[in-house]
């Protein structure tokens, strides 16, 4: 029997403790200073075949449906040693030029 992934992981350790939230969520990461690891991105890919809505708004700022979501994409970054911060978006506001 191979390991498990770290997704699975993620989502056994979590089962429970995060009751989902519908809506939007910004989730912010900084990993201070040092290189981002190629290992969270392949995470987040594995993510999002797993069907969960991920958008990269810019290096640091992804775009995510549901709270549940937001939450495995944080601990997915404090994992790997970044600083993380979710926020609810209330309302997107985009003006056209």
């Amino acid at each position: 029997m191979g390991r498990k992934k770290l997704v699975v992981i993620m989502k056994e350790e979590l089962k429970g403790k995060v009751k989902d939230e519908k809506g939007s969520f910004l989730v912010v990461y900084d990993f201070s200073g040092r290189k981002n690891p190629k290992e969270f991105y392949n995470q987040i890919f594995e993510l999002v075949k797993m069907g969960y809505k991920v958008m990269r708004i810019q290096k640091s700022v992804y775009l995510v449906e549901g709270l549940e979501a937001a939450t495995y994409l944080a601990w997915l970054g404090e994992h790997y040693g970044a600083d993380v911060r979710i926020f609810k978006v209330e309302k997107e506001v985009f003006m056209e030029m």
